[in-house]
Parts: C-alpha cells; sequence; structure tokens
C-alpha cells in the first residue's frame, strides 16, 4: 500500500503513514488479532560527523481523531466484542491482518536515517530508547484490551498517538466502552443516544454478525421510539401494534401494551376488558395466563367478579392500581359497567333504577342524555299513573255510589218484609248490606224469640184428639195438618221434648213437620237452617183420621213405628 503523499510504502491496514504520518481510510474488515509485539530496535551508534546543517525529517503530527462522547443509559445487549489486540511478539498468528507488517521497513527507514547521522558523528542510542517506551506502552494498551481495560486501553492509545496503529485501537476502545454503557442509557431511557452507539457500533464493525445485530436492535429501538411517540400521543391502536411487533425489546414493555389494550378496550366500550389488563399489570402477567389458568384465590376472584360484571364498586377492589393512569382506567370500567346497567334498565322500563344508577356516572359518555331520558320517562309514567288512578277513583266513587243506593234499596226492601212476618228473608237482605247503616244489628234482630209449646194452636174439630210429641234435643217442632184441598186444619208449635194436643174431625189430612232452633215466625218458620218433613203413611201422604178416636203422634229419629218422612222445602214455601 502507497502512501498518497509522499509515496512511501506502508502496511496493509495501516490507520497513518510511517513517514509522513498522513491519516489512511482504515479496512473495513473486522480486526480478529491483535497485531504482533513489536520488538525494540537499538542501532549502534557510529561517531561519525555530520553536516551540521542537515537535520533528520520529522514526520507530521496528526491530532488522533475525537471520538463522539460516551452515551448513558446501557442495555446489555448480547454481542460478541472484537478480540483485543495481542502484544507485539515475534510471532504473526495465521489469522492476523496483513496491516501490522511493517516493522522491517521501520527498521530500514531508522537504518537510513541512523547512517545519515553517523556521517556528521552524532549519537543515536537516544531516539531508539524511545521507541522502546512507546512498544512498551503499546503493549500496556494491548493487555489492557484483553483484559476488557478500555478506559486504560482508550487512554494509553490516545498517548501513543499516531504510533503503529495506536488510533484504530483508540477507536475500537472508545466504541467498546459505548457499548458497555447502553444499560444505562437504557435505564435513563435515552433512546436516541442508545441508537446512536448502536448505528456506530454496525458502521464500525461492517460487515459482520456484529453489524447486523447492531443494526437490528437499532431498528428495534427506532421502532420503540415510534411506539413510545404513539402512546403519549394517544394513538394507542398505532402503539399496541408497534409493542406486539418488537422482537427482542417486547418483553420489557408489557406493562404499557396491557395499557394500550386497555385503551383501545376503552375506546370501544369494552369495559370488562379494561379491568382484565389492569389485573394483568397488577400480576405482572401481561399474556393474562390467570384467567385460563388462576393460580390464587385472588385469580379465582377476580374471575367470578369479571364473569359477573359486578355491579358494585367494591367488587373490583381485587383490581389494585398503582398511578393515575390505571386509577383512571379502573374507573372508567367501572362507571362504563353502570352505563351499561343504566341504559338497560331505560330499556326494559325500569326509569327509576336507570335514574339512580346514571345519577352516579354525570358527565360519562351521554349518561347525562339518558338520565334526563328517564326523568322525562318516569314523569310521562307517573303522570300517567296519576290519571290511572284519578279515573279509578272516579269509577270507584261511582261504584260505591250505585252501590249505596242499591244497599239504601235494599235495606228498604229488608225493611218491609220485616214488617210484613218474612224475618228470614229481611235478615238475609240486612246481612248481604251489613256494612251499610245498622243493616248487621237489624239481621241479628230478625231472630224471633222461640215460642212456648201450644202456641199458634189451631184445633180443625173436636170429635178426635191428636197429640204430638215433639223429640228431645235443641230442635224445636212446629206441625201444620191440611185437608185434601190443601187448606190449613190444625197447626201448633212445640218445643223439643214437649207435646202438644190438637182436636179435629174425623178425615183424610197430610201432615208436614219443621224441626230448628231460630225461629222466624209462621212465615219463614226455622228459615233455611231448619228441616222440613212431609209425613208418609207407608206410600201415601194420606192419614185417615177417625171420629171419637185419640191419636197420638211420636216424632222420632227413629226407623221404627208406622210414620215416615221425606223432605220438603222449608219455610213459608214449604208449610
Amino acid at each position: 500500500m502507497q502512501c498518497p503523499r509522499c509515496g512511501s510504502q506502508v502496511p496493509e491496514g495501516a490507520l497513518f503513514c510511517t513517514v509522513c504520518g498522513m491519516k489512511l481510510e482504515r479496512p473495513a474488515e473486522v480486526p480478529a488479532q491483535a497485531p504482533q509485539e513489536v520488538q525494540p530496535e537499538v542501532m549502534p551508534a557510529v561517531p561519525q560527523e555530520v553536516p551540521s546543517d542537515m537535520t533528520p525529517e520529522v514526520p507530521q503530527e496528526i491530532q488522533p481523531e475525537v471520538m463522539p462522547e460516551a452515551p448513558q443509559a446501557p442495555e446489555e445487549i448480547p454481542m460478541t466484542p472484537v478480540a483485543a489486540p495481542e502484544q507485539f511478539s515475534d510471532e504473526v498468528p495465521p489469522a492476523a491482518p496483513k496491516k501490522k507488517k511493517k516493522a522491517g521497513k521501520i527498521l530500514a527507514a531508522v537504518a537510513v536515517l541512523v547512517a545519515l547521522l553517523a556521517m556528521g558523528g552524532i549519537f543515536v542510542a537516544k531516539p531508539m530508547l524511545d521507541r522502546d517506551k512507546l512498544v512498551k506502552r503499546y503493549n500496556e494498551g494491548t493487555a489492557c484490551l484483553e483484559n476488557g481495560d478500555y478506559d486504560q486501553a482508550l487512554q494509553i492509545f490516545d498517548e501513543l498517538g499516531e504510533f503503529e496503529d495506536a488510533a484504530y485501537w483508540k477507536e475500537y476502545a472508545q466504541n467498546e466502552l459505548d457499548y458497555k454503557i447502553l444499560e444505562r442509557l437504557k435505564t435513563s431511557k435515552d433512546y436516541d443516544k442508545i441508537i446512536s452507539i448502536l448505528e456506530k457500533r454496525a458502521e464500525y464493525y461492517k460487515p459482520s454478525k456484529i453489524e447486523q445485530e447492531a443494526s437490528a436492535l437499532a431498528n428495534e429501538y427506532k421502532s420503540l421510539k415510534e411506539a413510545l411517540a404513539a402512546y403519549e400521543a394517544r394513538n394507542h391502536a398505532e402503539a399496541l401494534a408497534k409493542f406486539e411487533a418488537l422482537q427482542t425489546l417486547g418483553k420489557d414493555f408489557g406493562r404499557e401494551q396491557c395499557l394500550c389494550r386497555a385503551h383501545v378496550a376503552e375506546e370501544e366500550h369494552r369495559w370488562g376488558d379494561i379491568m382484565v389488563q389492569l389485573y394483568a399489570v397488577m400480576k405482572g402477567d401481561p399474556e393474562c395466563t390467570f384467567l385460563e389458568e388462576p393460580q390464587d384465590d385472588m385469580d379465582y376472584y377476580f374471575q367470578e367478579v369479571y364473569q359477573s360484571e359486578a355491579d358494585e364498586i367494591s367488587d373490583w377492589d381485587v383490581v389494585v392500581t398503582e398511578d393515575e393512569e390505571t386509577q383512571a382506567l379502573k374507573q372508567t370500567a367501572v362507571d362504563g359497567l353502570h352505563y351499561e346497567r343504566g341504559a338497560q334498565a331505560l330499556a326494559e322500563g325500569d326509569f327509576e333504577r336507570a335514574m339512580d344508577i346514571l345519577d352516579d356516572i354525570p358527565g360519562f359518555l351521554d349518561a347525562d342524555a339518558l338520565y334526563e331520558e328517564a326523568h322525562a320517562a318516569q314523569e310521562a309514567k307517573e303522570e300517567e299513573e296519576r290519571k290511572r288512578k284519578e279515573e279509578e277513583e272516579r269509577k270507584r266513587q261511582e261504584e260505591e255510589k250505585a252501590r249505596q243506593e242499591a244497599m239504601a234499596k235494599t235495606y228498604k226492601e229488608a225493611e218491609e218484609l220485616y214488617d210484613n212476618g218474612e224475618y228470614y228473608k229481611a235478615k238475609l237482605l240486612f246481612e248481604s248490606i251489613s256494612e251499610y247503616e245498622d243493616a248487621y244489628d237489624r239481621a241479628e234482630a230478625c231472630v224471633q224469640p222461640l215460642p212456648e209449646t201450644g202456641d199458634y194452636l189451631v184445633s180443625g174439630g173436636s170429635s178426635s184428639s191428636l197429640t204430638i210429641e215433639a223429640p228431645s234435643g235443641d230442635n224445636a217442632v212446629y206441625i201444620k195438618i191440611y185437608d185434601t184441598d190443601g187448606d190449613t186444619v190444625c197447626k201448633t208449635f212445640i218445643r223439643s221434648g214437649e207435646s202438644a194436643t190438637v182436636w179435629i174431625d174425623g178425615g183424610t189430612y197430610t201432615m208436614k213437620v219443621a224441626y230448628g232452633t231460630e225461629w222466624y215466625g209462621e212465615i219463614d218458620v226455622f228459615g233455611d237452617y231448619g228441616t222440613y218433613s212431609q209425613l208418609m203413611n207407608g206410600d201415601t201422604e194420606l192419614f185417615e183420621l177417625n171420629n171419637g178416636y185419640t191419636y197420638t203422634l211420636q216424632l222420632l229419629a227413629s226407623t221404627e213405628g208406622n210414620v215416615g218422612s221425606q223432605d220438603v222445602e222449608g219455610g213459608a214455601g214449604g208449610m
């Protein structure tokens, strides 16, 4: 390789010309091994005179290139750094770059210079001693690189300036120092600095696997910055897509992904799903595995609350929020669940419940409008109910008036019956209007005092006597005897266990007997509470009585005797 300034031959891969000091372009290949250790050369002094006007040509001093300041906030990135240069030695490793093979030419140049100086009689051992120091310092730098002490290596190669390829190794040390601070830069979230370091690293190691890894990671951080910018701009769907597309950094931003999903659910009014993502943030489980595989009592309780979408805020206390954003999301979810129930109650016509729910979430979506709708509907419902009740009251009053009029009419009819001696019929009418005036008492008064035995006695002749004996017990007896024309011939009242006698002329008769305990007069007799019988003479109801005979009729509840009976209608109709 030839120097473009002075034309001198320089080793392949050298960064500076060894004669004039001009900076050369660094080859693209990644250094695989360090240069050989260069042994210091000591030239014997030749005490020869040199013309006083001759002086050695000193290479132009070149200031080392200033590297960018090291960023802060590192991220640990699994890349393999380039091997540090080995110390100078006589052995050349098989894979060593060609750029380190210049020791021979340095020796030749020094020999020429020594020869020239010798002609002037000048002693030259001191410059060779200075080179010894440089070689020793160079080897110290390579040892620091091998040990990973890049700070010390950077300092040493910076001191060496243009000596050999010190500038190259200075750049290498600076690159590795920058790479080591990525984790600190990641902690401080200085993504721009991280990207700068990674792009510089990719450029430095081009082409290599390290370049590919650094470039890929730099692109990851660029995508991460875009995701975070979209998140800050509240473009949550876009941010979520970018977070999920991250290949290596996504796992470190699970919380942000959960919050993006929660915000998307908020935008889509999926209130329960907001709670799922907040619980995932709390549990550190962005995959939400607790929904399918609950691990503890809290997971099971959350499942129960989530599946039932609990209506009470206290039921969601299992979801613990940690900052204003998650607190706001939780409150939004709870308000949203209430909103749904309020809207549902409104749709079902339960306006009061709808108002109670919606009144607790003023300003949420269109809750205020729904509240007003429910309020107006409730007022209309109440007005309709009021009118309905008014109409019902009007009808009730009309019906009550008609009922009072009807009861008054019935009361009058009952009085007429009572006055006519039809006490049982009067009682029934009075009982039907018992709440009207004194109808109840009037009904009770329809029961007449029980007559004495022989009361209502009527005899139908004088030739024969008929004694009637009433059965013992509670029932009194009222008996009537009819001729063949159906006219009453004899009648009498007999208390239980007593007897009465009627006189009658011989002839053919029929007899009817009434039994009972409450007396309602001759017309209604014992009313519907009595028992009424037609006495039977065998198969006929006719009895033949002869003149001059005495007859006794025993009324007993027995199958013996020659008189039977069959039930007939009671009261005036049957007697």
